[in-house]
């Protein structure tokens, strides 16, 4: 088996324990960076199928999100009564995680156009995405 075929085959099966343990490496190197650029993404099967090419054109960034509850701030900063009647909880959120990440990247890097976006990784707190970026 190729290294694409071993990779798909790993990304397909999440529930092993190889998967799990590489993941949480993973997650300690990409905890503490919200841009960052990298050389090679991570899952290159995936980049292939956005149109990747490892030429200086193309850019991956991988991009932090807040994992945060939709809440609405109560007035006077407490609640009179009960939770129910606020409208404080159960609100929907405007757009997803994956249109946040695009946003967040598009202030940065003005001038590049967005191929593609796909999930990396998850946390309690974040969702981790790669962005592949052309000029």
């Amino acid at each position: 088996m190729s290294n694409i075929n071993i990779q798909k085959y790993y990304w397909r099966h999440k529930r092993g324990e190889l998967f799990s343990t590489i993941q949480n490496i993973k997650l300690l190197k990409l905890k503490n960076l919200c841009y960052n650029k990298i050389k090679k993404p991570s899952r290159i099967h995936k980049s292939k199928i956005y149109g990747y090419k490892n030429n200086k054109k193309y850019q991956i960034v991988v991009v932090k999100i807040q994992k945060s509850v939709n809440k609405k701030k109560a007035r006077k900063g407490k609640i009179f009564g009960k939770n129910v009647n606020q409208g404080t909880l159960k609100r929907k959120r405007n757009i997803n995680f994956t249109g946040k990440a695009i946003i967040k990247v598009l202030k940065k890097y003005k001038p590049m156009k967005i191929i593609g976006i796909y999930w990396i990784n998850e946390n309690i707190n974040y969702r981790f995405y790669e962005i592949i970026l052309i000029k």
